[in-house]
């Protein structure tokens, strides 16, 4: 049996109970653990329900998750996976197991994975067949290891390859606790920070004068108190540009949702706010978030009030990405309209190593309205 066989064959116990997309290696106590950290719940009975899976597990084992044990099956051939364990080996280091993130939609192609030592975590890998995606986490995430932030923390790049048709960016992982949502976070700081941190990596050619470097994804489930204090800010795929407030607009509909917060909007949110309705609107109505999408609709519609009613349908985002990236993209994988622009100020990891590919994505964590998501 081969090095990918190996890690392929497990056993995983898949988690959780309705969406059964994390795929939790049961080998070992540890490792069971830092599988089970892959999951980033934001309801409260589900994050209960989580927090007591994870103390169970670390005194009894992981005996006590209650599914059937199994293999995991790669998305990819069996000589293409084999290519990818070696050029995470030679990057990286030795591991010896793996716990699977699967995107549940459908509109996402793509796996995460966690690389483990011992049940210690070694890397967090995005594996994609798209290259623009991985290629604005790492620039972005290059930006923000040399300049961090005071208000959070970000994964940082380790190493980048690909194998065949798919690319892979392997970042920093997180420390190996149960996370949570973020209570009271300090928006206005973080959001100042991520701002002035990605304008002068962003080229803003064609974008409107008034619009700001955004994350594109500010919500519960990227955004996560680790341990008593830490702050982490996740999933920079779909870093770009934005109208003022655009990250806080965005995170106050996802919290609105999820957590039961009442959202606030001020005056000059409006454009924000048709941002949104016109781009959650557009995501495909049968994928897998499409009660959540839903719920967004109707909160951005809300904090629009009856002035916005039909602001969603009539707001157009300006100009349009570069045809290569966003010729593979749904509408709702859609991120900023120039982000596939970069300046050199942070040269891909690629770049910087020799013999690795000459070309270049979650707690990497979606979420579903139900308890059984993610979220």
């Amino acid at each position: 049996m081969t090095f990918g066989e190996r890690l392929a064959a497990g056993p995983f116990v898949r988690v959780p109970p309705r969406r059964r997309n994390i795929q939790v290696p049961v080998p070992s106590r540890r490792a069971a653990l830092a599988g089970l950290a892959l999951y980033a719940p934001c309801r409260l009975r589900t994050l209960v329900a989580h927090h007591a899976g994870w103390a169970l597990v670390g005194v009894l084992g992981p005996r006590v998750l209650p599914s059937s044990r199994g293999p995991w099956q790669p998305p990819m051939a069996a000589d293409c996976w084999e290519t990818i364990c070696d050029g995470w080996r030679s990057e990286l280091g030795d591991f010896d197991a793996v716990a699977v993130y699967e995107r549940p939609q459908a509109s996402r192609s793509g796996v995460s994975a966690l690389l483990l030592t011992n049940g210690h975590p070694l890397a967090f890998v995005k594996l994609r067949q798209e290259s623009s995606r991985l290629q604005l986490s790492e620039r972005v995430l290059s930006a923000l290891a040399i300049a961090p932030s005071r208000h959070f923390h970000s994964p940082a790049p380790l190493a980048a390859g690909s194998a065949l048709d798919w690319e892979w960016l392997a970042l920093s992982p997180m420390p190996l606790y149960p996370h949570r949502p973020a209570h009271a976070p300090p928006m206005a700081r973080i959001v100042e920070d991520l701002q002035d941190r990605l304008a002068p990596v962003l080229d803003g050619q064609g974008v409107p004068p008034h619009w700001r470097p955004m994350h594109g994804d500010l919500t519960p489930w990227n955004l996560r108190r680790v341990g008593p204090w830490a702050l982490w800010l996740l999933d920079w795929e779909e870093v770009g540009w934005g109208p003022p407030g655009a990250d806080e607009v965005y995170y106050a509909a996802t919290a609105s949702v999820l957590l039961g917060s009442r959202p606030r909007a001020q005056p000059e949110d409006a454009e924000a706010i048709r941002f949104w309705r016109s781009r959650v609107g557009s995501r495909p109505s049968g994928d897998f978030d499409r009660v959540l999408n839903d719920a967004l609709v109707g909160i951005l519609a809300t904090m629009a009030g009856p002035d916005g009613a039909d602001g969603g349908a009539a707001y157009e985002e300006g100009p349009a990405r570069d045809s290569t990236a966003s010729s593979s993209r749904s509408p709702a994988d859609t991120g900023s309209n120039v982000a596939s622009t970069w300046r050199r100020a942070a040269p891909p990891m690629r770049d910087r190593r020799s013999g690795s590919s000459s070309s270049d994505s979650t707690a990497e964590t979606n979420p579903r309205s139900s308890s059984g998501g993610t979220r």
